[in-house]
């Protein structure tokens, strides 16, 4: 029987999102894993209680087309669980969410189907061809109901089960014991810096490996010196839009 108890109040975690911020590719990613096991920097959904940490994961559902679900790894069970048509489904092969710099992700209380612009997506619903966003539960467990409007079986009080956000349905689906249970209610998982756009992504990717050619070559020939016109002449022949082109001399 899975009871899990919240990791952290959301409230104590102050949200500045910086559209535009440069933050790794890496900052979150989506790590395969089997059987219970999940790699450093998982991302905690809470807490059994025993005191297991469960995790956010996700599945392939052949009901979904084989599309990504997202749902709750609890690593005593060697398996994760996904809500999925009012029933649950599991699986010992999953994707593990994982975070680089724990402090880029944070949990935001939302209701009815919003999710902020800087949330995780998890999955897609291919009937709906939309995104599943990443969630879990912020309030009482007793709170929750099955489409056909049957309550939650237990009492559990400042609870927290990970689960999919589905903002057409407005709201969030949690996997429990065999059923899917909703939640008006919940808290979505967000990064607290923005990605930057893939044209400054590209652009410092190229600036630095020109530059370690530079280094390499001067490093070969002791006469050999990088100048500001040699970095300009490689970017000039580079293969790519001349508005990128712009941004890299800049």
């Amino acid at each position: 029987m899975l009871h899990i108890h919240r990791e952290n109040r959301s409230e104590q975690l102050p949200i500045r999102l910086q559209a535009g911020t440069p933050v790794a590719l890496n900052t979150v990613r989506w790590d395969k894993a089997s059987d219970g096991e999940v790699p450093r920097g998982a991302v905690c959904g809470g807490q059994s209680h025993s005191g297991e940490a469960v995790f956010v994961g996700r599945m392939k559902l052949e009901e979904n087309k084989d599309e990504l679900t997202p749902g709750v790894i609890i690593p005593s069970e060697k398996c994760i669980f996904v809500s999925f048509g009012t029933g649950v489904r599991r699986s010992n092969e999953y994707e593990v969410l994982v975070t680089a710099e724990p402090s880029h992700v944070c949990w935001v209380p939302c209701r009815d189907g919003y999710v902020p612009p800087a949330a995780v997506i998890g999955g897609i619903d291919f009937s709906y061809l939309e995104p599943l966003y990443v969630g879990r539960t912020n309030n009482e467990l007793s709170l929750g109901r099955t489409w056909r409007g049957q309550r939650f079986p237990y009492c559990h009080h400042n609870v927290s089960v990970p689960g999919k956000i589905q903002p057409s349905h407005k709201c969030l689906y949690i996997p429990y014991e065999r059923k899917e249970y909703l939640y008006r209610q919940y808290e979505v998982l967000v990064l607290t810096s923005s990605p930057a756009p893939l044209s400054f992504i590209c652009s410092d990717s190229i600036r630095k490996h020109i530059a370690k050619i530079s280094r390499d070559n001067a490093e070969r020939g002791a006469h050999y010196v990088a100048t500001d016109s040699d970095f300009h002449r490689r970017v000039t022949g580079l293969p790519i839009p001349s508005k990128l082109k712009h941004q890299i001399h800049g």
